[in-house]
């Protein structure tokens, strides 16, 4: 649990600092954006660090992709 909140304050100060100076800028497409991508990665370190197996991305690609490179390698 301590890595997890470590990590949250780490992220929490970091992200801080980014979107204020995003905000000083007045960039509201590239703040929404960074803010995006920060929950994503704050979600997927934490489920990380929580030592939880994540599934990976590709497997909808190798399922789909699979039969046709079997079929044109017949």
């Amino acid at each position: 649990m301590l890595k997890i909140a470590l990590f949250l304050v780490l992220i929490a100060i970091v992200s801080v600092r980014q979107v204020l100076s995003l905000r000083k800028q007045r960039l509201k497409r590239e703040t929404w954006g960074y803010i995006a991508i920060m929950v994503l990665v704050t979600i997927i370190g934490s489920v990380e660090i929580m030592g939880i197996k994540l599934p990976s991305p590709l497997t909808p690609f190798e399922v789909l992709f699979n039969p046709i490179g079997k079929a044109i390698l017949k």
